[in-house]
């Protein structure tokens, strides 16, 4: 079930989230947020629990049994541009994205594991190190923690928005502590202060 605003286009997650959790004036929070259904998979059906049934078969099984016009469209390919063309659909009616689903898969409550992926367009942003913090254990003697800021078009100001660690070889360690090393400004016992010139690349 997802929140959709005037022109039927859904409505970001947090919208249906203040329908669950009204108690009071029910009424009048349906009119100002419409909901719509839509029905991607059937996991009890007679009785029977359909989580470690393939989920083509109870695709198809949902298929038989409810509306059309309830059913979340799909599409089963092997075709990169008939893949790319769907998510480019989905995303101009409004949607973050699209859910790949390996055909053979089971349900499993709680965790998409390997046979499901989360498919939407990536944001971007230009950020540079402003610091870095001295790393434990393995990471004993690098500085290894990087964090991250994004400048500020109208003020010019740099603004940390998050830090990262990973995806680093030991030797890509080693060479960027001394590249820090070489752009401090200040230092605590923990973390390293540098001139903003290195960004990082994805």
């Amino acid at each position: 079930m997802i929140a959709v605003g005037e022109d039927q286009k859904p409505l970001p997650f947090q919208q249906i989230m203040r329908r669950f959790r009204r108690v009071h004036r029910l009424d009048e929070m349906i009119r100002e947020v419409p909901a719509r259904l839509y029905l991607f998979d059937l996991l009890y059906w007679e009785g029977k629990s359909l989580i470690d049934t393939p989920y083509e078969e109870r695709r198809t099984l949902l298929s038989s049994i409810c509306d059309p016009s309830l059913l979340a469209p799909r599409l089963v390919t092997h075709n990169v541009a008939a893949a790319r063309e769907f998510l480019s659909k989905a995303m101009d009616c409004g949607h973050e994205g699209l859910m790949a689903k390996a055909l053979d898969s089971p349900y499993t409550p709680g965790a998409r594991g390997k046979n499901w992926f989360k498919i939407k367009p990536a944001d971007h942003l230009d950020l540079t190190v402003i610091a870095a913090d001295w790393g434990h254990g393995r990471r004993r003697g690098w500085l290894s923690n990087y964090h991250l800021a994004a400048r500020d078009e109208e003020s010019g100001r740099l603004y940390v928005v998050g830090k990262t660690f990973k995806g680093l070889t030991d030797k890509e360690f080693a060479w960027i502590t001394q590249r820090l090393k070489a752009l401090k400004t200040s230092e605590t016992p923990y973390t390293v202060y540098v001139r903003p010139e290195i960004l990082p690349k994805g």
